[in-house]
């Protein structure tokens, strides 16, 4: 008979107790039923569940095990936002991926949709990013900080809301839907150059033609692909990573007198496209510094000084200690992009992305005591950032954090209007069930790079909002304020 499991009583990790006998002369036994009731929830289902399900795409180091499959995605009210195919399922990232249980995961859609419900026809796109979190035992550091971004002004911060995942009818956790960095209506919305150079060598698999290296005027390398035909028009869009790390295993990078860069889109580029493009990051690197500028120039001539102030003090505020040497993204717009989109000429920062070792519990470096530590400015050093000793970028954050007030943890609260340690109280409150459901599958796992995690939940998130408290007291206190 039917059984209403809402009248059942909570045990201290809010599960629903169900004691039941199969016969008469048998010990009872007991049923645990959990529900997450404040968040949506993500079905994947593989098309081939035996040869391609969740085991394959977890098992491939590279993310180059994809799989093709259908997804349901449904609000905590019931309602169905997207029930269709998938055309790929893959894994992402670099260290959740190769140090966690929890995978990240990539997804596409076989038709754009608005995942986030946000009413905009431009956040209707195909691929989306379902991240773990696995580092961050709050599960909230990526969702303040990219909150933070776009209430401080910056549009292509990535827009996301909590899920729970099932992947071929097994829970897997709490985990966060965004947008991905990539150049698309709704995200870096520049010109794609990418599509310029399917057109210009039609036919051509690009993926598999020869790589090769050389250098530019500045004595930098750069790797490009081999027998590429160019576009008539090669000045834009690029989207490039910064990525001390891990850019030896791309196809297109570069490197600078700041570091190796990853150009992300296009993927594959000519030996003129590269030379461009490597030169160009180098003449605003040079521009930014006091020193290296030529006669007569300024940084606004090479970079967005807005978009770049803004970064800063996003990445300031958060420590995070990942910025500028992964994850640090950065794209130019083509020439035509002025008068389509109002973009100059230069290079922008942004999106901001990986913040799950910010804020406090990063241990991973020389200085790790200081990262910790909500005092103090870090990123000041023009070796570690490029930009930091600009006077145009220095200008910008002091004049923004004059007009904004103590701009940063004002937008923290901008959820309800409320206060920033109140915001995070808000977005604890809106996962912490969900998060019980993570708790059972995963615990907390521990990482060498990062502090040990708390006990519980709400320790965790104590932490988080203590720290970003705290943290929002310095800064106001030292001239991020009017």
């Amino acid at each position: 008979s039917a059984l209403d499991l809402s009248g059942l009583p909570r045990d201290a990790d809010g599960a629903r107790i169900l004691r039941f006998k199969l016969s008469a002369d048998v010990p009872a036994m007991e049923l645990k039923v959990m529900r997450s009731e404040t968040v949506r929830s993500v079905h994947l289902t593989s098309a081939d569940p035996v040869n391609e399900g969740r085991p394959f795409v977890d098992g491939s180091a590279d993310h180059s095990a994809k799989a093709k499959g259908s997804m349901t995605l449904v609000n905590a009210d019931g309602s169905v936002v997207y029930d269709g195919a998938l055309t790929q399922i893959k894994g992402r990232g670099n260290s959740t991926w190769r140090f966690s249980d929890k995978k990240p995961y990539q997804i596409k859609l076989d038709e754009k949709a608005d995942l986030l419900e946000t009413g905009n026809e431009d956040n209707e796109n195909k691929t989306w990013v379902l991240l773990a979190n696995a580092t961050d035992s709050a599960r909230l550091r990526n969702t303040v900080a990219y909150d933070l971004a776009l209430a401080l002004g910056l549009e292509t911060a990535p827009e996301s809301a909590p899920v729970d995942l099932y992947y071929d009818g097994e829970y897997r956790g709490t985990y966060l839907l965004s947008e991905k960095v990539e150049i698309n209506d709704g995200r870096v919305d520049i010109h794609k150059l990418e599509d310029d150079n399917e057109e210009a060598n039609p036919g051509v698999e690009l993926d598999e033609l020869p790589l090769a290296q050389a250098t530019n005027r500045y004595g930098q390398t750069f790797q490009y692909v081999q027998g590429m035909a160019n576009p008539a028009d090669i000045s834009g869009g690029y989207l490039m990573e910064l990525d001390i790390a891990y850019y030896g295993s791309e196809r297109c990078w570069f490197t600078t007198t700041a570091g190796a860069f990853v150009v992300k889109e296009p993927e594959n580029l000519s030996f003129e496209q590269m030379l461009y493009i490597s030169e160009r990051m180098q003449e605003a690197i040079n521009a930014s510094d006091p020193e290296l500028a030529a006669p007569g120039t300024s940084a606004s001539d090479y970079i967005d000084v807005e978009s770049f102030a803004q970064t800063y003090m996003v990445n300031q505020f958060a420590k995070n200690i990942d910025w500028h040497a992964s994850s640090s993204y950065f794209y130019l717009p083509a020439a035509g992009d002025a008068e389509k989109r109002g973009l100059d000429d230069v290079i922008y920062a942004g999106p901001v992305w990986d913040f799950d070792t910010a804020f406090g519990i990063r241990t991973g470096a020389e200085d790790a005591a200081e990262w910790r530590e909500t005092s103090g400015l870090m990123f000041t050093d023009a070796h570690r950032v490029w930009f930091a000793r600009c006077p145009e970028v220095v200008s910008a954050v002091e004049r923004i954090a004059q007009e904004s007030g103590n701009a940063l943890a004002a937008a923290l609260g901008s959820r309800s209007g409320s206060s920033a340690i109140d915001s995070v109280t808000e977005m604890a409150a809106e996962i912490s069930a969900s998060e019980a459901m993570d708790e059972v599958l995963w615990g907390y796992e521990s990482f060498v790079n990062c502090i040990d995690p708390l006990p519980t939940f709400e320790e965790n998130v104590e932490f988080l909002r203590s720290w970003v408290e705290r943290r929002a007291a310095w800064l106001s206190a030292n001239g991020w304020t009017a």
